[in-house]
């Protein structure tokens, strides 16, 4: 049970991530070759974004 709930999560986040990187980002001029540091910041990252989107 705990297992789908992080696959299904995972899953949302590459969602998340590829209509980041492929759709909006290009809109607002930040490009699409963005480098994470670290993976804590690419996830930081993705939930700043499902909090915009999420308004």
């Amino acid at each position: 049970m705990i297992g789908m709930l992080f696959s299904y999560l995972a899953r949302w986040l590459n969602f998340i991530e590829r209509f980041w990187i492929r759709r909006i980002a290009p809109i607002l001029k930040f490009g699409t070759k963005f480098q994470y540091r670290s993976r804590r910041l690419k996830l930081l990252h993705l939930l700043y974004i499902y909090k915009l989107i999420s308004i």
